[in-house]
């Protein structure tokens, strides 16, 4: 009654103490209460009462409903705690005694790994090997050879992986476009390539090829051509190949694999039923004319027996019904060039090169096309070849799908770059014929390609692992292959990746490019890298801000070669001894807490330095940096004021945008903020690079008001400055009339109100006419009275009444 009266909101911990206390101490109570001070994160009391629970389980030998022994769900618990908590020679003897259970010197394969990971994690590689090795029968678990290969027996991670499945079940690379991802094994076949012994490479290609062959087509035949160039591919997979050249357009790779069937020896069942195969994969794919050469030399061999004439049969019908529907064939499946197609280039949709009219469009299928607008003329289109479509997200506007795919590529004054984000193979085109000039293909998924403006010769994408590969934008050779942020590569699985060039916004706000690149991980849904410069009449601010807040894993300068770590679960913490003696933890998280403590108690002379030497070190996780900024102000009167002005140039986005909400609350206090912080503020303004400078005029005139125009009077009075206009905006928001010559100019007839909403707003507020009359005119005073005057919507007469309330408010407040 107690664990059920839980679920009701009650303590869980309580309950459970309540039930074990009730139950006497029986398993499941036991492990129930474990489970609840690990929730509670009371991890010694957790561990206390598994290994209870373990004791008893094993003297009974408890099953669940299917059969399965609760002993070994209970020991992965303790070790997933211990690894926790850093205590590896107590896993070892937890799997030890496990070891000690089992009947004779053979293990099951579960234990045999868990012991070995044990043992290697305490410095023990022999004994971890030894321990592998006691398995009953053969590992077939992809994470035994990831553990044979870490302690150096590449023989056996092989012979582990050419039988493994290396399918992730229940996890997709994105959420419409792909039903399974490949999981942390693919990852180590990648790896051991590098490493194996030529005989155990090829069993690992010949491997790939099987398991991937309808999985990933460009990858499969990427290992087929890659074992061909060791030797000739064994007969039983020149058909799986064949399938995935065709699959992905590669003629040359078509034409190589037809060439070896056509030649291959000796002429036995083997090479017939290759050749049947091959046939049913050419028909398939409507490519009969090779599908005739192959079947006839099938037809051909002197094969004997009953099996041999069936297929023979099935060759000729089908080579028959071929002949008698020559010319019906269906015509391949196209871009679809529909009313929303042109829709959308007319609109001004897609790319565009330099000052070439042309427009450039990806669609979601996957065509990479070149048209004329005006005469809607296709000039030239190359198919990429997509599995599964551009996702569709929830919107089914199919100009809305094609808007988000233009994010998908790069053009250049020369080429076009784009890829098949799935089958990780890198497309580059001739511009001006849409001739492909080269391919370049991953392991696994790529993310977008990027092309740095000012060093446009090599081309970068980010793999599924979360490698950057920068390759030669001349002819796709690989330039450099920049390994993931150590944490991230032990724990490969595959992901949709992105990359972005770190842009800068400059004086009007035009787009400077940084040395920086900068990769994240899982975009199930699409991508959020922008050509910003070939979008045509659009302003890239708001594009630039958007990217520069998108979160990233890490960032690489290529000019440099350094690399920076983003992804704050990615950062080694420091020892938070380092932080303040005396109010010290295992964790700066909770050393933060026990300083906020402190300073809840009243001990303000320890939490204040403690508070600024978390926030003033760039080693600390941005999170917890940006939780000292409300008690800094709230502890540190002056000092802590200035701090939290500091805060607002800290490199760390997310400390910046906390440090603005936190003046934002001081703004709205009672707070009287000195002259000195304001002329801190202004000092900012003028030396901050723009975008932080604009972030902080903000809080200059919302902490001052009127009253800090002296301080940004030189920016007033600059025509070229880019700060002039927000502040002129700022100010007059704040009811400074002096204000209206400098935006009166800014007024334009022409343009859409959407898009001066703010000026226009600023001034009717300020009582000029022009605006007065530009904003008046939005409202659609009689469409609004009749609608809610409409007897027939009765039902939804609140909404309207709330609607006429927003516009009497606004006729109220500008006329």
């Amino acid at each position: 009654l107690e664990m059920r009266a839980s679920t009701g909101g009650l303590n869980t911990l309580a309950a459970a103490k309540t039930a074990a206390y009730v139950g006497g101490g029986d398993l499941t109570t036991l492990t129930q209460l474990g489970e609840a001070y690990a929730q509670s994160n009371q991890t010694e009391e957790a561990l206390n009462c598994f290994r209870q629970a373990l004791d008893l389980a094993e003297e009974e030998n408890p099953t669940d409903a299917i059969g399965v022994s609760r002993i070994h769900g209970l020991r992965m618990t303790m070790d997933d705690l211990l690894r926790r908590l850093g205590r590896p020679r107590e896993r070892v003897d937890l799997w030890q005694r496990a070891a000690a259970h089992a009947a004779g010197e053979a293990l099951d394969g579960v234990t045999s790994r868990m012991l070995a990971l044990a043992l290697a994690d305490t410095g023990e590689p022999e004994a971890a090997l030894v321990a592998l090795r006691r398995a009953k029968e053969p590992h077939q678990d992809s994470r035994a050879s990831i553990l044979f290969a870490t302690l150096g027996d590449v023989t056996a991670a092989v012979d582990i992986l050419a039988r493994a499945r290396w399918i992730e079940p229940g996890r997709t690379v994105t959420y419409d476009r792909e039903d399974t991802a490949l999981g942390p094994g693919y990852a180590a076949v990648v790896r051991l390539l590098a490493l194996a012994p030529p005989e155990a490479r090829q069993r690992l290609l010949e491997s790939m090829v099987t398991q991937l062959s309808g999985l990933r087509p460009a990858q499969a035949l990427r290992a087929a051509m890659e074992r061909r160039r060791d030797g000739p591919l064994p007969t039983a997979l020149l058909h799986v190949a064949l399938d995935a050249a065709v699959a992905t357009g590669d003629e040359e790779a078509v034409a190589a694999l037809l060439q070896d069937l056509q030649n291959r020896q000796p002429e036995d069942l083997a090479l017939f039923n290759e050749l049947s195969a091959a046939a049913v994969v050419l028909s398939r794919h409507g490519r009969h004319q090779e599908e005739a050469a192959v079947a006839g030399r099938a037809l051909g061999l002197g094969i004997k027996g009953e099996s041999a004439e069936i297929a023979r049969t099935v060759i000729r019908r089908r080579l028959e019904a071929q002949r008698d529907g020559a010319g019906r064939r269906p015509a391949p499946a196209g871009p679809g060039f529909d009313e929303a197609f042109w829709q959308f280039v007319t609109a001004g949709g897609g790319r565009v090169a330099g000052d070439d009219p042309d427009r450039f469009i990806l669609t979601e299928t996957g065509f990479v096309t070149r048209v004329r607008a005006p005469r809607q003329e296709v000039v030239w289109q190359y198919d990429l070849h997509f599995r599964k479509p551009f996702p569709r997200r929830s919107s089914p506007d199919r100009k809305l799908v094609l808007r988000d795919a233009q994010n998908g590529f790069w053009i250049t004054s020369s080429a076009v770059f784009a890829c098949n984000f799935l089958d990780g193979v890198v497309h580059a085109l001739d511009l001006a014929t849409g001739k492909p000039l080269w391919t370049h293909t991953e392991w696994t998924t790529v993310s977008p390609p990027v092309v740095r403006p000012q060093h446009d010769t090599c081309v970068c994408v980010v793999n599924g692992f979360g490698e950057l590969v920068i390759l030669a934008a001349a002819d796709g050779h690989l330039i450099q292959r920049v390994p993931a942020p150590e944490k991230l590569a032990d724990n490969w699985v595959e992901n949709l990746p992105d990359i972005r060039v770190a842009p800068v916004l400059a004086p009007g706000n035009k787009v400077l490019w940084t040395d920086w690149v900068r990769v994240s991980m899982n975009h199930p849904t699409g991508f959020y890298k922008r050509n910003y410069w070939s979008l045509p009449g659009s302003d890239p601010y708001d594009a630039v801000v958007t990217d520069l807040n998108m979160p990233g894993v890490y960032s690489y300068n290529m000019t440099s070669g350094e690399v920076r770590i983003d992804d704050p679960s990615l950062k080694a913490r420091p020892n938070s001894a380092d932080v303040q003696p005396g109010i010290a933890s295992q964790d700066t998280g909770e050393s933060l807490d026990d300083i906020l403590l402190a300073a809840r108690r009243g001990d303000r002379q320890k939490a204040l330095p403690a508070l600024l030497k978390i926030l003033r070190d760039p080693t600390i996780d941005e999170d917890t940096r940006r939780r000292t900024l409300y008690p800094i102000l709230d502890l540190g009167g002056d000092e802590g004021l200035n701090a939290v002005i500091d805060a607002l140039t800290d490199p760390s986005y997310r400390v910046r945008r906390e440090a603005g909400s936190v003046l934002s609350m001081a703004r709205h206090g009672s707070e009287r903020i000195p002259p000195a912080a304001l002329g801190r503020l202004a000092k900012i303004v003028h030396e901050a690079e723009e975008s932080t400078a604009t972030s902080v005029l903000y809080e200059l005139v919302g902490l001052g008001g009127r009253g800090i125009k002296p301080l940004i009077q030189d920016i007033l009075d600059d025509p070229a400055s880019p700060l002039r206009t927000r502040a002129a905006l700022l100010l007059a928001q704040a009811g400074d009339t002096s204000m209206v010559p400098i935006l009166r100019p800014l007024l334009r007839d022409h343009l859409a109100f959407g898009k001066q909403r703010e000026i226009v707003e600023t001034l009717s507020a300020l009582g000029e006419p022009r605006a007065r009359q530009m904003y008046l005119s939005t409202i659609d005073t009689v469409g609004w009275l009749a609608k809610a005057g409409d007897t027939t919507r009765r039902d939804s007469l609140p909404q309207d009444l709330a609607q006429a309330e927003t516009l009497l408010h606004d006729i109220r407040r500008y006329a």
